[in-house]
């Protein structure tokens, strides 16, 4: 079997880096969201996202986790959902269906083809937007 001393620390190292940074956003998320999402639902988010991508992806050592951008989009669908007066649990979830169904259309008509009209202005612009926020 290839179960050996490499697999193991490779194992504790990708589960140190990734639970760190959950338990920090989480806690952030509690913060931000009236603990509606806090650290103990950013844990399993986190870890059934990474479970089911690493199997369905075929990308076993992919890291996923929260970041500042999904962060702050987080924060603004709080602040639409309480002026608007809808629950922001039931808001988010509508908003992950109508994700979904972004994403099957992509998916179905090859859209990730536009990539390469990408440029390396746009790539840096976008690095920018992650470390800034």
């Amino acid at each position: 079997t290839n179960f050996n001393q490499k697999t193991v620390a490779v194992t504790l190292l990708i589960f140190i880096s990734v639970i760190a940074p959950t338990l920090t956003f989480g806690a952030v998320y509690g913060k931000e969201t009236d603990n509606k999402i806090g650290a103990v639902e950013t844990i399993l988010a986190t870890a059934w996202v990474g479970v089911f991508y690493s199997l369905l992806g075929g990308m076993p050592l992919c890291i996923i986790g929260s970041t500042g951008p999904v962060l702050a989009f987080t924060k603004a669908v709080v602040r639409i959902a309480d002026n608007i007066g809808v629950p922001f649990l039931t808001f988010n979830a509508w908003i992950s269906c109508w994700l979904l169904f972004y994403c099957l259309v992509a998916a179905f008509f090859d859209l990730t083809r536009v990539v390469r009209l990408a440029t390396r202005f746009t790539d840096e612009i976008f690095a920018f937007l992650i470390v800034s926020i």
